[in-house]
């Protein structure tokens, strides 16, 4: 799911390794809920994502809590492997990041946080 400037290198190397029919590119997709419903494994190789920081979703997943994590290339591959032969540990880590993600990163928590901060902010103008 998504998109990027090397869907088509992407899509051509899938065809030169013989994995087109194995690998399927679905651009961006709005229906999210239903897509992740279906799924058995979630990769995220990207290098940015919508976090405070390059390289927040080590972060995200609370470093392997919630998620397998694992260097570019070829543990990519037996992270995957490692998740699909361990369904138990999967759900585990799924499941304990269901229950955070509400908790931690709800629009009520950013809410609070921003107002938090700026009540902070305030408190020390104030002060000087």
């Amino acid at each position: 799911m998504g998109d990027g400037e090397d869907r088509e290198l992407l899509e051509n190397r899938s065809a030169r390794l013989g994995l087109a029919e194995a690998v399927s590119f679905h651009g961006w997709r709005r229906d999210l809920r239903s897509v992740y419903g279906d799924l058995d494994v979630v990769v995220n190789t990207s290098r940015n994502e919508d976090t405070p920081r390059v390289g927040g979703t080590p972060d995200l997943l609370q470093y392997g809590a919630f998620g397998r994590l694992a260097p570019e290339g070829k543990a990519v591959a037996e992270a995957i492997l490692e998740t699909l032969r361990d369904p138990t540990a999967a759900r585990y880590r799924a499941r304990a990041g269901q229950a955070h993600v509400p908790r931690e990163h709800s629009a009520a928590r950013l809410l609070s946080d921003v107002d938090r901060l700026y009540r902070e902010l305030l408190a020390g103008k104030s002060a000087a």
